[in-house]
């Protein structure tokens, strides 16, 4: 039986991919692909928020005793994590909305993908 991957591994995927991204020397040599590049990175960082905010609700949810151990510091381990994890979601989605104005305003833009000076428009 195939093993569906977690959220472990998935998240591991998304981190490799966007160290793929952030090392590539040619991921912004053309310019007319830098809005539909941007378009996507709107979407991700909109699945970033929506991931960060489920995982502060889940620590949120935990009970100790069945989920961790019940000393002090497990419990504000977990209190911690649940606020600074909200906060980074509040966070994530801001972003989210700053990128989305970014890549209203590339897509005004009329590209040139060559010295001559034509492009996409």
């Amino acid at each position: 039986m195939v093993r569906k991957p977690g959220t472990y591994e998935r998240a591991l995927a998304l981190h490799v991919a966007a160290r793929e991204l952030a090392s590539s020397g040619t991921a912004f040599s053309v310019p007319s692909e830098g809005p539909d590049a941007l378009g996507e990175l709107v979407h991700v960082q909109e699945r970033i928020a929506h991931v960060l905010d489920q995982l502060g609700r889940w620590h949120q949810q935990l009970q100790a005793g069945r989920h961790h151990a019940e000393d002090k510091q497990s419990v504000e381990g977990v209190l911690e994590a649940a606020f600074e994890l909200q906060t980074a979601a509040r966070q994530a989605a801001e972003l989210h909305q700053t990128l989305v104005r970014a890549h209203h305003a590339t897509s005004q833009i009329r590209w040139s993908d060559s010295d001559s000076g034509t492009g996409r428009e």
